[in-house]
């Protein structure tokens, strides 16, 4: 999710396609969350697993919790018994100790490079996922010099509606390209979208993983 004053927004639009078919992802077929089989016998079917680095691997195609590659799998289960030659894992360390500190110290450092996020800025980590910036985003950017302001939500499925439903309890918000059968299968085009633009802030989900729609580019202006 991206959230930003009056963000550029998208007038073409991309669902996720799955085994090149037009099946919403929502709906994608996956071992894991719609198969009663053991994955020793679904894999003796066709298109249900890769080979890597000799293991049998399921595809994968859940929303969330997701695939991941198997080298990061593998290295965290080796390093989870003894994390970085401490003698405890991780999950055993105080949130207060030299050791988790420098985890965390590791963490920020990539995360700031990876997205060249400067020193004039801080990197707080919060549990809660998305979720929880549903409500910690009105709660910053309604109040203060925005307070009264309007802020827009583009409607694009489940997603949105919750985040939509968090910002009600701080303020205003101005429903966009609301799609009034509520299936959320596309989006119209941005020349047709009906907002306050002095609002607060444009919000919008770029990946509704409950509808399988996701926002590709975004061009409104």
């Amino acid at each position: 999710m991206l959230s930003s004053p009056l963000a550029r927004a998208s007038s073409r639009r991309g669902c996720a396609m799955v085994a090149g078919g037009k099946v919403h992802s929502a709906n994608a077929p996956s071992h894991v969350a719609g198969s009663t089989l053991p994955f020793s016998e679904l894999k003796k079917k066709p298109m249900t697993h890769t080979k890597h680095l000799g293991r049998d691997r399921a595809i994968n195609l859940a929303a969330g919790a997701a695939a991941l590659p198997l080298e990061v799998l593998e290295r965290a289960a080796r390093e989870f018994v003894d994390t970085d030659g401490t003698g405890m894992s991780v999950a055993e360390m105080g949130y207060r100790t030299k050791p988790f500190h420098a985890i965390m110290e590791r963490a920020e450092n990539g995360f700031r490079q990876l997205l060249g996020v400067p020193d004039t800025h801080e990197v707080h980590f919060f549990n809660g996922g998305a979720t929880l910036q549903f409500s910690a985003i009105p709660l910053n950017l309604l109040g203060g010099a925005n307070e009264g302001k309007t802020a827009n939500y583009l409607m694009s499925g489940h997603w949105s509606e919750k985040a939509r439903n968090e910002a009600r309890m701080f303020g205003k918000v101005t429903e966009v390209a609301v799609d009034p059968k509520g299936l959320y299968f596309e989006i119209p085009e941005g020349k047709t979208w009906e907002m306050d633009r002095d609002g607060a802030y444009f919000h919008y989900t770029s990946a509704d993983t409950r509808q399988g729609l996701e926002i590709r580019d975004f061009d409104f202006s």
